[in-house]
């Protein structure tokens, strides 16, 4: 389990605040599935941005400078497809569900980390 200050030590140390509900959860459970979801968090000591491999080595046209990549923190995976928080537009992230193996494929966008979380939950009570 990682304290709230963890949480802030790692947001100072990335210079992004990470999503509340997010933040929550680290410090309940550090790492693992989210209940009702598909969503598997890491551990926040690794949590990264994009300028680590695997993704150094993509060709993503819209992530060719390095503080772009830096802005992408991936904080788990869904579905075969890393989750990534996008601080590239604004303090509250966007989330995109992208393949780590094939090159970036984009498998979704979310306006934030709570509407991924929902859009997970209503599949799972719809089925």
């Amino acid at each position: 389990m990682a304290t709230a200050e963890d949480v802030r030590k790692w947001e100072l140390n990335f210079g992004v605040k990470l999503p509340l509900s997010l933040s929550r959860v680290l410090t309940l459970q550090n790492g693992g599935r989210l209940k009702g979801t598909e969503i598997d968090i890491y551990p926040l000591g690794l949590f990264s941005n994009l300028n680590r491999s695997p993704w150094t080595e993509m060709l993503l046209p819209e992530l060719k400078e390095k503080e772009s990549r830096e802005q992408m923190i991936c904080v788990g995976v869904m579905l075969a497809a890393s989750v990534i928080l996008d601080y590239r537009q604004s303090d509250e992230p966007r989330v995109r569900r992208m393949d780590g193996v094939l090159d970036g494929e984009m498998r979704g966008e979310y306006a934030s980390f709570d509407a991924l979380v929902r859009s997970i939950q209503k599949q799972t009570v719809s089925i």
